[in-house]
């Protein structure tokens, strides 16, 4: 997968210059590793803790000043080229809210999907929580410390971007081709997770579809 990522970042050109923070889970990097990025604008940093992409990211925040950061799993791939642009031009057009590409009600709880989010470092500092376990993304992306609901509690909105447009709350489930939705073409970024929909049929499909938009889980 993180070939994948490095394989399509080069195929479809985000569109604006950028730096990439590729974070190492309690390990070095090496050769294999390093040959993945050839040609990319890529830091290398290790990160020695246990919560995993998200609590790698909360930890890079601190490395950064007054820096808009676009946070990925490995599991994110490109399809299309200005992807970055158009994430770029919601921040400079709104200002340092909480941007997304998916938003989804699974679990019951509204959230931004933390698989391609974006907000300011300095935000991302004052996130009170530290992650420090894989079962702590949830409690990040949609429990009791939901980032979307702490953003809210500070007077802050946050925003789904996707092809079509940049996108308020109220209208985030009546976006064409959203996340499990259609063929999925508004998002900016694919994932494990827009995949397992795309490959589903039938009622599993269905079932993906409606735990979105509606809550619930497999």
């Amino acid at each position: 997968m993180v070939q994948r990522f490095c394989d399509t970042w080069r195929e479809f050109d985000p569109g604006r210059s950028c730096s990439i923070a590729a974070l190492t889970c309690n390990g070095d990097v090496d050769s294999s590793i390093s040959k993945m990025f050839h040609d990319m604008p890529v830091d290398f940093h290790r990160y020695d803790g246990a919560g995993c992409d998200l609590g790698s990211a909360q930890k890079i925040s601190h490395a950064f000043d007054q820096t808009f950061m676009v946070n990925m799993t490995s599991r994110c791939y490109f399809w299309k080229s200005d992807w970055l642009r158009r994430l770029v031009i919601a921040r400079e057009a709104i200002g340092p809210d909480l941007f997304g590409c998916y938003a989804s009600r699974e679990s019951g709880h509204l959230h931004l999907c933390t698989r391609a989010y974006c907000l300011d470092s300095d935000d991302f500092k004052q996130y009170p929580v530290e992650i420090q376990s894989r079962n702590q993304g949830v409690f990040f992306e949609c429990g009791d410390g939901c980032l979307l609901d702490w953003f809210e509690g500070r007077g802050r909105a946050a925003w789904v971007v996707g092809w079509s447009g940049i996108h308020e709350k109220a209208d985030w489930f009546k976006i064409s081709n959203r996340f499990r939705n259609g063929d999925q073409s508004d998002c900016l970024i694919f994932d494990k997770h827009t995949d397992i929909y795309r490959d589903a049929e039938g009622d599993f499909k269905t079932q993906l579809e409606e735990m979105a938009n509606n809550g619930g889980n497999v």
